[in-house]
């Protein structure tokens, strides 16, 4: 049998040429290009993060150490080469028209603006005491959310801390000069006090736990008696001038219930007497207060779609415990007996605000919240502000304008049943200028519910006020919107 053998190629017997280290080095070579190509293959969406979180990390530093490396007249310097030369800031002058401090100063800040720090918690909670869990940089809520979830929670049977947890607010004007890191809320306001020659023996910030209900910050940590004490004290080491109250936003409640609370019996109130208001308070300047509501408030609750601050549960929160029915709410817009006390509404107009919304059923298979905003609804007739399922209306973004003026306006004009002393009101209102560019940061005009607060008119109208100036000297009412009008429409027993 004969045996079939391959056929060689021609190539087959040829020599081999040496293998050399230039053929080592290029399949070394080779093998690194490889491995590197499948590393960048393999790299994960995690890795992808972490490098652009780094590389805005770097960037922020980067720009961080320059600002802080030049001049300090630098930005102020560009900004005027850019928008031309900025008006004085309000302290500077007043300074310059020769006025100074007369009446001390109280700041009551509103909703979550005001910060909270930790006294005692739990084991997941090692070494945050007095550390801040709300304001300032907000580090905890990353570094462990279920543990600042769980120290920020409050016990929904008494609406206190729960057992082993103590929040508290934090004191002094660094309780709400700042909300975060360059974020101010009254930091520019205290900057122009301190301008015309206040400082801390006039300033007086009455930080409370807003997380409480309005009587249980007294309950557990005694705030308003604090409040009621240094009032006192100020009025009395300032050669008995009586203090200037400056409320904003819940702050502006807060106050009111203050008034009743103070003026009312003890164990129950403060036992001040009926002449306690009349004896210690010059004027309270009302910033931003949402009077009759805040409607966008109702939007979070109800299906928890608020632009701002959404609470899931809070339509069952309401329904299981206690708040305030109208009536409530109606005994405390009522005035104390101070004939010689003012009252101002001070706020923003000029954006759109909400102020009612239309609903739809959701379907029980995408979302256990039964309602949600239609967000198909509209109308094409100009007068009517309906777009996206919302209805919107003048106002500082957050409180419509009706809602904070109205009272000045009508309900606490003249003698009324909420004004039985006829204690004099004004409005002012600040028409929206928004910044011309990112170097004006939040502007020196804005009518935005917090930005306001840097408003130079406004901080200028305060600081007359604290002077000793008077609304009929401020000018009396400055009015932008129709509030008059809108106000005489709402029928109210008065």
């Amino acid at each position: 049998m004969s045996l079939l053998r391959r056929r060689k190629r021609p190539d087959d017997d040829a020599p081999q040429p040496p293998h050399t280290a230039e053929d080592d080095d290029k399949k070394g070579k080779s093998q690194k290009k490889s491995a590197k190509k499948k590393r960048r293959n393999s790299y994960s969406c995690v890795d992808n993060c972490c490098w652009l979180v780094g590389c805005i990390c770097t960037t922020w530093w980067f720009l961080l150490f320059l600002y802080n490396t030049m001049p300090a007249s630098f930005p102020q310097y560009l900004t005027e080469k850019i928008t031309g030369a900025l008006p004085d800031p309000p302290g500077v002058k007043c300074v310059k028209e020769g006025l100074e401090p007369k009446h001390p100063v109280v700041f009551v800040p509103g909703i979550v603006t005001g910060g909270l720090e930790l006294w005692e918690g739990h084991e997941c909670a090692e070494g945050l005491f007095r550390k801040r869990l709300w304001g300032g940089t907000f580090g905890e809520i990353y570094r462990r959310p279920s543990c600042w979830l769980q120290h920020m929670s409050l016990d929904n049977e008494t609406g206190l801390d729960p057992a082993g947890i103590r929040v508290r607010p934090v004191s002094g004007l660094v309780a709400a000069d700042y909300f975060a890191p360059g974020y101010f809320v009254w930091a520019v306001l205290i900057a122009n006090l301190a301008r015309v020659g206040y400082e801390e023996k006039n300033m007086y910030m009455a930080a409370y736990d807003w997380r409480l209900s309005f009587q249980n910050t007294e309950v557990r940590d005694r705030t308003l008696s604090r409040i009621k004490r240094n009032i006192e004290l100020m009025v009395e080491i300032n050669d008995g001038q009586k203090a200037v109250i400056i409320p904003h936003s819940m702050g502006v409640l807060y106050f009111l219930h203050f008034m009743k609370w103070v003026e009312a019996p003890a164990p129950m109130g403060g036992g001040g007497g009926s002449d306690w208001c009349a004896k210690h308070i010059k004027a309270v300047m009302n910033i931003g207060g949402p009077l009759l509501g805040a409607p966008k408030a109702l939007s979070g609750l109800f299906s928890a779609e608020a632009k701002d601050v959404a609470f899931a549960s809070g339509i069952k929160a309401i329904s299981e415990y206690k708040a305030y029915t109208a009536g409530d709410l109606l005994d405390m817009l009522e005035l104390p007996n101070a004939p010689d006390m003012e009252i101002y509404s001070l706020y923003g107009v000029g954006i759109p605000t909400e102020r009612a919304y239309v609903y739809k059923l959701a379907p029980t298979a995408e979302c256990y919240i039964p309602f949600q905003i239609d967000n198909t609804a509209g109308d094409t007739d100009e007068h009517v502000c309906l777009k996206d399922g919302v209805y919107t209306v003048d106002g500082d973004e957050t409180v419509p304008a009706l809602s904070a003026g109205f009272m000045c306006a009508k309900g606490w004009r003249g003698k009324t049943r909420f004004n039985p002393s006829g204690i004099k009101t004004y409005i002012r209102e600040y028409d929206h200028n928004p910044p011309s560019n990112f170097l004006e940061g939040r502007g020196t005009q804005s009518g935005a519910h917090v930005d306001i607060m840097g408003n130079f008119q406004l901080i200028e109208d305060v600081i007359r006020v604290a002077a000793g100036g008077s609304g009929e000297q401020l000018g009396g009412d400055r009015v932008y919107t129709d509030i008059f009008k809108w106000s005489d429409k709402i029928n109210i027993k008065l």
